[in-house]
Protein backbone atom coordinates (compact mmCIF):
# COMPACT_ATOMS: atom_id res chain seq x y z
CA UNK A 1 0.00 0.00 0.00
CA UNK A 2 1.40 3.23 -0.77
CA UNK A 3 1.86 6.33 1.81
CA UNK A 4 -1.07 8.12 0.01
CA UNK A 5 -3.78 5.37 0.26
CA UNK A 6 -2.28 4.57 3.29
CA UNK A 7 -2.65 8.49 4.55
CA UNK A 8 -6.24 8.89 3.24
CA UNK A 9 -7.28 5.76 5.49
CA UNK A 10 -6.35 6.95 8.18
CA UNK A 11 -8.00 10.09 7.69
CA UNK A 12 -11.20 8.26 7.05
CA UNK A 13 -10.95 6.66 10.26
CA UNK A 14 -10.26 10.06 12.23
CA UNK A 15 -13.24 11.50 10.71
CA UNK A 16 -15.51 8.46 11.54
CA UNK A 17 -14.44 8.64 15.06
CA UNK A 18 -14.83 12.99 15.10
CA UNK A 19 -18.25 12.13 13.75
CA UNK A 20 -19.05 9.69 16.43
CA UNK A 21 -18.15 11.58 19.07
CA UNK A 22 -20.04 14.90 17.81
CA UNK A 23 -23.48 13.48 18.78
CA UNK A 24 -23.81 14.59 22.39
CA UNK A 25 -21.70 17.26 22.06
CA UNK A 26 -22.93 20.79 22.74
CA UNK A 27 -22.07 23.22 19.28
CA UNK A 28 -18.73 24.67 20.53
CA UNK A 29 -17.31 21.16 21.42
CA UNK A 30 -18.72 19.45 18.62
CA UNK A 31 -17.28 22.28 16.41
CA UNK A 32 -13.76 22.22 18.31
CA UNK A 33 -14.16 17.94 17.57
CA UNK A 34 -14.32 18.56 14.24
CA UNK A 35 -11.69 20.82 13.88
CA UNK A 36 -9.51 18.75 15.49
CA UNK A 37 -9.94 16.29 13.73
CA UNK A 38 -9.28 18.12 10.59
CA UNK A 39 -6.29 19.42 11.91
CA UNK A 40 -4.96 16.07 12.24
CA UNK A 41 -5.90 15.25 8.38
CA UNK A 42 -4.35 18.12 7.47
CA UNK A 43 -0.87 16.98 8.96
CA UNK A 44 -1.36 13.59 7.37
CA UNK A 45 -1.96 15.02 3.71
CA UNK A 46 1.25 17.32 4.01
CA UNK A 47 -0.91 20.55 4.12
CA UNK A 48 -0.24 23.39 6.37
CA UNK A 49 -2.83 23.37 9.36
CA UNK A 50 -2.46 26.92 10.07
CA UNK A 51 -3.08 28.33 6.39
CA UNK A 52 -5.32 25.26 5.55
CA UNK A 53 -8.08 24.93 8.37
CA UNK A 54 -10.19 27.24 9.49
CA UNK A 55 -11.83 27.66 12.90
CA UNK A 56 -13.80 30.84 13.44
CA UNK A 57 -16.35 31.95 16.15
CA UNK A 58 -16.46 35.66 15.05
CA UNK A 59 -19.85 35.07 14.02
CA UNK A 60 -19.53 35.08 10.42
CA UNK A 61 -21.67 32.60 10.02
CA UNK A 62 -25.30 32.64 9.47
CA UNK A 63 -25.98 34.03 13.12
CA UNK A 64 -24.40 35.78 15.55
CA UNK A 65 -22.23 33.32 17.62
CA UNK A 66 -21.62 30.36 14.59
CA UNK A 67 -19.22 28.53 15.01
CA UNK A 68 -17.54 27.97 11.49
CA UNK A 69 -14.84 25.39 10.79
CA UNK A 70 -13.45 25.08 7.04
CA UNK A 71 -11.21 22.87 5.07
CA UNK A 72 -11.18 23.52 1.44
CA UNK A 73 -8.44 21.22 0.57
CA UNK A 74 -9.76 18.20 2.68
CA UNK A 75 -8.84 14.78 0.86
CA UNK A 76 -12.25 13.14 2.00
CA UNK A 77 -14.34 16.22 0.80
CA UNK A 78 -16.37 13.76 -1.26
CA UNK A 79 -17.75 11.75 0.75
CA UNK A 80 -18.13 14.73 4.25
CA UNK A 81 -21.05 16.03 4.34
CA UNK A 82 -23.39 13.00 4.00
CA UNK A 83 -21.91 12.03 7.26
CA UNK A 84 -21.80 14.94 8.83
CA UNK A 85 -25.72 15.46 7.51
CA UNK A 86 -26.33 11.83 9.20
CA UNK A 87 -24.85 12.85 12.54
CA UNK A 88 -26.50 13.26 15.45
CA UNK A 89 -25.16 16.46 16.06
CA UNK A 90 -28.08 18.43 13.81
CA UNK A 91 -27.54 22.16 14.39
CA UNK A 92 -25.73 23.13 11.58
CA UNK A 93 -25.17 24.42 7.88
CA UNK A 94 -23.12 22.47 5.55
CA UNK A 95 -21.97 23.50 1.86
CA UNK A 96 -21.09 20.34 0.54
CA UNK A 97 -18.74 20.48 -1.99
CA UNK A 98 -15.18 19.32 -2.62
CA UNK A 99 -13.85 20.66 0.52
CA UNK A 100 -14.97 20.69 4.48
CA UNK A 101 -17.49 24.60 5.51
CA UNK A 102 -19.29 23.36 8.37
CA UNK A 103 -21.42 26.29 10.13
CA UNK A 104 -22.56 25.66 13.90
CA UNK A 105 -25.44 27.39 15.55
CA UNK A 106 -27.67 26.96 17.99
CA UNK A 107 -31.38 24.93 17.50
Amino acid sequence: MNIEKDNLKRSEKIFDKAIQTMGNQTKEKASKTLYKALVKIAELSNHSPKHEVIYSDLGEGIQPRDLHVLYEACPIGERWGVELSMCRFNHFYIETYYGIDAIFCNK
